[in-house]
């Protein structure tokens, strides 16, 4: 599980490098940027070589039947698994971007090459016209007939007619432009951010109270130590039975572990509501969000039946979609809920930005292929979610606004 897990840390690291060559696309990119771009590309092609092969020889050590295999040994084996297969779906999302980012940063190229070019033909129509005029002017022939030749006056006059012909055609250019331009900002406009997926626990809602009261209740009603809103912070993030599993001594070990998750379940269906309160300027957020057009859901590692409880009670006026954990969907990092809530919401990737608070909501986005925004707000500190490697961080829900809208 560990080299699992240090694969994922290298994978992190490369998409870091990723996004720091993608913020240099907007000032001056270098060749050098093209050439880090395929030797992370290199990279990821041998990690997704061996991460295979590892996967492999994982596969046949579970199927080995002449080795005798305990409970515990095949669980471990099971989740060393998934995390390989985590880390093999993060492998191709990031050759996926990183493909992506190349080819962005050669139109970049291309466009700002398209741009001199365009500037240098200008000036070339611009100057062809004092050229042709005097042209014809200069030409070793009778002055006759040609039009203000014999007027004291006339070089002037045709200096001043070629200075006007040329400001015609610097404005009929830039006229052009401009409606080039309005079309092109038409065309971005229809790929700009219609879909927000966000989060529910630590983004749009302050349920650690409630999530911390309800822990202390069960650990108290089973003699465990309880825990101060701190703790519980650092605790939440992979779902209700990893909540439980850090809350306990001996954790997924411990013989009372189902009964204490069962008991914690039914304690917090009934108390969920009790202290949990929309952050701040949360639905203010929201509805500026919809009345821009823009579709909203939720994804959560809570039970299903609770995530739509909850969005019923805050959210149910604006954000149609709500999903949670269930038989049919893993819990994140896995995308399956964030896929589900594209699903209903009709929603494309390429116009899709997740919202959450932690590293396993950045590793979701990631999974799901999602540009990731972090919210400062939540159940992390704001120094850990800098090392994310996020595509921005939001400290007040207005900033989220400015960021997409």
């Amino acid at each position: 599980m560990r080299s699992a897990a240090l694969y994922q840390a290298y994978l992190r690291g490369i998409d870091k490098k990723r996004i720091e060559i993608e913020e240099r696309i907007d000032g001056d990119t270098q060749d050098v940027d093209i050439i880090e771009l395929h030797e992370l590309e290199s990279t990821l092609v041998y990690f997704a070589t061996s991460l295979r092969s590892n996967s492999i020889v994982l596969e046949r050590l579970r199927r080995y039947k002449r080795l005798e295999q305990y409970p515990e040994d095949m669980e471990l084996l099971e989740d060393v698994m998934v995390e390989y297969q985590q880390a093999i779906e993060m492998t191709a999302i990031y050759r996926d971007i990183i493909d992506g980012t190349r080819e962005l940063l050669s139109s970049v190229v291309d466009n700002r090459l398209n741009n001199v070019m365009k500037y240098l033909t200008s000036i070339t129509i611009v100057m062809a016209i004092p050229t042709i005029i005097s042209g014809i002017y200069g030409m070793n022939v009778s002055g006759i007939g040609m039009p203000l030749a014999s007027s004291p006056y006339g070089f002037g006059i045709i200096c001043v007619l070629i200075l006007l012909i040329c400001v015609a055609a610097l404005w009929i250019l830039k006229k052009e432009e401009n409606v080039m331009s309005q079309e092109l900002e038409q065309e971005t406009a229809k790929k700009k951010i219609q879909t927000v997926i966000f989060d529910l626990d630590g983004t749009l809602l302050n349920t650690i109270e409630d999530l911390t009261d309800s822990v202390n209740a069960v650990c108290t009603q089973y003699g465990y130590p309880v825990y101060p809103v701190e703790t519980i912070k650092s605790y939440v993030g992979n779902g209700i039975r990893k909540l439980i599993e850090r809350a306990i001594p001996q954790g997924a070990e411990n013989p009372q572990y189902e009964g204490v998750y069962e008991s914690f379940c039914a304690y917090y269906q009934k108390h969920c509501r009790v202290k949990t309160r929309p952050y701040d300027g949360i639905l203010t957020m929201l509805d500026t969000l919809k009345a821009q057009g823009i579709a909203v859901g939720i994804v959560s590692n809570k039970n299903h039946n609770a995530v739509v409880e909850l969005r019923d009670t805050f959210f149910k006026d604006v954000i149609p979609a709500a999903i949670g954990q269930s038989d049919i969907t893993r819990k994140k990092p896995a995308p399956d809920t964030v896929y589900e809530a594209m699903k209903q919401l009709g929603a494309q990737k390429e116009t899709t930005v997740y919202i959450g608070d932690s590293e396993v909501d950045k590793q979701t986005a990631d999974n799901a292929g999602l540009p990731c925004i972090l919210v400062s707000w939540g159940f992390r500190e704001r120094m850990a979610l800098e090392k994310l490697g996020a595509w921005g961080i939001a400290d007040t829900p207005q900033q989220i606004l400015e960021k997409i809208v």
